[in-house]
């Protein structure tokens, strides 16, 4: 007669591999995701970039700098106000202090002191600049001063009488900031402003951006620049150490 409790010990062994393979395969998850998390870091406005000089923006993006600040002389024109930086010329130099003019507009952008600075060709006032990744993270943003053409009213007075006696609007240059948005993952840039940068945490940020369109129009661009920090804080981008 067989006794119904009776449990054959090959099973017993078999369901003792599968908890032990269960256990490797969580123990494995883990580490990996421990290794990873020890191989990469946070994007932040604390993080602090490879000096130096990158090409590419691929290369910016995994913060190994082309050149070498050493590798290099320079004249440059740095404002702290405007958080920009002007090259008279770059200089590459050789082993035997040899000098080669570098061609400025080849640069996608340099890092001084871990800030990185982009390179923007500024049309209205025929220079190319360097100006600094304000904030920086999955959305980074930064801006510059350029020149529009405006209609601006022009008007003559009598200067006896004091009264109006000719009006014409006059086109003018116009000082204007020009503020952009830049996506971490591949580099695309955008107009700062609402429409964009909604369509850009649609799918990554549903809540955030459901909330902004509910908001008053006036209002979610007030708190535009603040959102972008929020979203970066809930949404972080690493690289690789």
């Amino acid at each position: 007669m067989t006794n119904s409790n009776h449990i054959d010990p090959f099973f017993l062994k078999i369901k003792s591999m599968k908890k032990a393979s269960i256990y490797l395969m969580v123990v494995g998850l883990l580490s990996s995701v421990a290794v990873s998390a020890q191989d990469t870091i946070k994007v932040t406005n604390e993080f602090l970039f490879e000096n130096g000089l990158y090409y590419s923006y691929e290369s910016f993006q995994k913060n190994t700098p082309d050149l070498k600040w050493k590798a290099v002389q320079y004249e440059a024109h740095p404002n702290k106000e405007k958080r920009s930086i002007q090259f008279k010329n770059i200089n590459l130099v050789d082993a035997n202090n040899e000098r080669t003019k570098l061609d400025i507009t080849k640069l996608w952008g340099i890092s001084v002191n871990g800030i990185p600075y982009i390179r923007v060709f500024i049309e209205s006032r025929g220079i190319s600049e360097f100006v600094a990744l304000r904030t920086r993270g999955r959305i980074c943003y930064f801006n510059y001063e350029g020149y529009i053409k405006k209609l601006v009213p022009m008007t003559i007075y009598d200067r006896q009488t004091g009264e109006p006696v000719f009006k014409q609007d006059v086109e003018n240059k116009v000082l204007t900031s020009f503020e952009k948005l830049l996506r971490f993952e591949d580099g695309a840039i955008v107009d700062f402003n609402l429409q964009n940068f909604t369509e850009w945490i649609a799918e990554t940020d549903k809540r955030l951006g459901d909330t902004l369109k509910e908001m008053n129009k006036g209002l979610a661009e007030e708190r535009l620049y603040k959102s972008m920090k929020i979203f970066n804080d809930r949404n972080p981008v690493f690289i690789k150490k």
